[in-house]
């Protein structure tokens, strides 16, 4: 009977001892999610704000490493155009952007390798010699591939423009 209550007892300690181990375990993995998806957010916030600053210095190098090679972007107008159309629109002669900021990213999330971000923009742009002031609202979908956030989609609403 003693040898039984021994080994009742040491089922006990070796029991808890599991659950503590097990509950350490699952904290420190969603400890380390949680910080590496606040990381990733960061990082997107960073890569769509160099996105759109690519607009006023038509930077196409640093354009063409955010944007995938099979992006789909719909435009203002509802066209939808791929990365070769965007490359070549954003060094057309006839179009310059004055100012083009981000005034909001209203919404940010990372679910597995995707990450939609939800953003507010303002751009003045001369076309054609035509100023106009927009207003954008837009959902801009990121994938990560080998490491690397890249631009997937992009669907644009204009809000205004004048």
């Amino acid at each position: 009977m003693i040898e039984f209550l021994q080994l009742a007892n040491l089922k006990n300690i070796i029991s808890t001892d599991m659950k503590n181990i097990i509950s350490f375990l699952l904290l420190t993995f969603v400890t380390g999610s949680i910080f590496a998806q606040s990381n990733d957010i960061e990082t997107l916030k960073k890569t769509e704000e160099a996105r759109v600053g690519t607009f006023v210095t038509k930077d196409t190098s640093t354009l063409n490493k955010i944007l995938a090679e099979d992006l789909v972007f719909v435009n203002t107008l509802g066209e939808t155009l791929d990365k070769k159309k965007i490359l070549t629109l954003i060094m057309d002669p006839d179009r310059k952007y004055i100012s083009a900021k981000i005034d909001s990213i209203t919404s940010a999330r990372i679910i597995g390798n995707t990450g939609i971000l939800m953003v507010k923009t303002s751009l003045v742009r001369n076309l054609h010699g035509v100023i106009s002031n927009l207003h954008n609202s837009y959902m801009s979908v990121y994938e990560k591939r080998k490491n690397k956030w890249m631009l997937v989609a992009l669907h644009i609403t204009l809000l205004s423009a004048k």
